[in-house]
């Protein structure tokens, strides 16, 4: 998934199949304050951990020069709480 400055987002599926859309004033608030947040280049920092799940979804998040991520297992410790953020406002925003 790729957000422009404006909200307008793109993501294309496994298949290739592209959906765009605009979040929301609100959503778009709530993410620019989300990727200001200077916790987020801090859980970049972080060294990653192996996961517990041979099944799980890996999320990915670059932001200008920052990457983080985190892999959803439910066993493994608790994922970076800014990244988490982030990821559940977008999923949420895509439906």
């Amino acid at each position: 998934m790729t957000v422009e400055p404006d909200g307008r987002w793109a993501v294309v599926d496994r298949a290739g199949s592209r959906r765009t859309g605009r979040l929301s004033g609100a959503d778009l608030d709530r993410l620019r304050r989300l990727v200001a947040d200077p916790s987020l280049a801090a859980e970049a920092g972080r060294p990653s951990t192996p996961t517990a799940c041979h099944d799980a979804f890996d999320f990915r998040l670059t932001v200008g020069a920052v990457e983080t991520g985190y892999v959803d297992c439910p066993t493994d410790a608790a994922p970076p709480e800014t990244t988490r953020a982030v990821v559940e406002l977008l999923l949420g925003a895509i439906g």
